[in-house]
């Protein structure tokens, strides 16, 4: 479990769950409100971007799971109180953690789609436009014509 991201991430969630339990019980959390968000909040995209990369398939529940802690966040330790970099990134999250994570994926990766065309004058506009209209908007055409006679 010591490389499996997947088990840290869990851990880490229950971690700054324990953490801001034990600032308020002491009556710190005011204090301490900017450096445990930004430490949570880095800690979480660490653990994200990680996931990402491993393609691990959980990442929009481990968000969904986040955004929880990110309402609480908002709503009860009052965050937009304080000039905080990454409020607006939270508030995102916490209000629409699907949404937010479909625009990170389109951000994240970028595709190049490299078409061969060869005396295929008659397929070509339907082939780009089919192209174009995918769901990922990043997207590079290369289009490879050696000689063709039609045209294309």
């Amino acid at each position: 479990t010591v490389n499996n991201i997947g088990k840290k991430v869990e851990f880490l969630i229950q971690q700054f769950r324990l953490i801001r339990a034990q600032l308020i019980e002491k009556g710190a959390l005011e204090k301490y409100l900017y450096k445990f968000y930004k430490q949570m909040f880095e800690k979480y995209f660490w653990a994200i971007e990680k996931m990402t990369h491993a393609r691990d398939e959980r990442v929009l529940d481990v968000l969904k799971e986040m955004s929880e802690d990110f309402k609480i966040a908002l709503e009860q330790d009052n965050l937009t109180s304080i000039d905080f970099i990454y409020t607006w990134k939270i508030q995102q999250i916490a209000n629409n953690p699907e949404k937010y994570y479909i625009d990170y994926l389109k951000k994240l990766y970028k595709v190049s789609v490299v078409i061969p065309v060869h005396n295929a004058s008659l397929y070509l506009r339907k082939t780009l436009q089919q192209v174009t209209e995918q769901t990922l908007r990043e997207i590079e055409i290369i289009i490879i014509e050696n000689g063709s006679e039609d045209n294309s």
